[in-house]
Formats: structure tokens, sequence, C-alpha cells
């Protein structure tokens, strides 16, 4: 079981999603992008960089969602990932080399 506590602290970064979120057609790619500080922002922008669709051809322009991190509210929250879940995700621990 993988365990994520706080406190932890919103870095530019790019995700990929395996699937698009739902109701988003076409929205797999994203940067996180911090509001604020950069240091001390417990906020920040998931930005869509695809063309998203909502329904039909109508392109949405842009796709933003507003993230935090619920460590910075509840102090004790911990994630708790099934190895079913964690390899169908593909993390891995980034501290530890890959190969």
């Amino acid at each position: 079981m993988s365990i994520a506590t706080a406190p932890f602290t919103m870095t530019a970064a790019n995700l990929t999603f395996i699937r698009e979120v739902p109701g988003f057609r076409g929205a797999q790619h994203f940067v996180v992008e911090p509001l604020g500080d950069d240091s001390i922002s417990m906020f920040a922008r998931l930005r869509c960089t695809d063309t998203v669709y909502l329904s039909g051809d109508q392109a949405l322009e842009s796709l933003s969602f507003l993230v935090m991190s619920p460590g910075a509210l509840w102090s004790d929250y911990e994630l708790h990932l099934d190895e079913t879940t964690v390899e169908e995700l593909d993390l891995r621990d980034r501290r530890t080399p890959c190969c």
C-alpha cells in the first residue's frame, strides 16, 4: 500500500492521465501551475494542454481546474492505494532510480 502524507507543496509539473478526464473528451495532458508565491502556495491551476470537447465538435478554448493539496487543510490526510491501483497507474517511487 502507498501512502502520501502532509506537508505537500504544489510545484510545476506535467501530468498525463492514462484515460481522458470523464466528461471532457480529449483531456489527458495537463500542466500543474502553482498560484501565488511559488514557495508557499497551496493552490495550483491544473491546465489542460489538449483540445477538449464537451459534446459534439465544439472545442473548449481552455480547460483548467483549481487544485490544492488536501494536506494543507487536513494535517493527518493519507491516501491509501491498493497494489492493483498502483500497478494500473504505473506509479513508482521517484527517489529510487529506475532500471
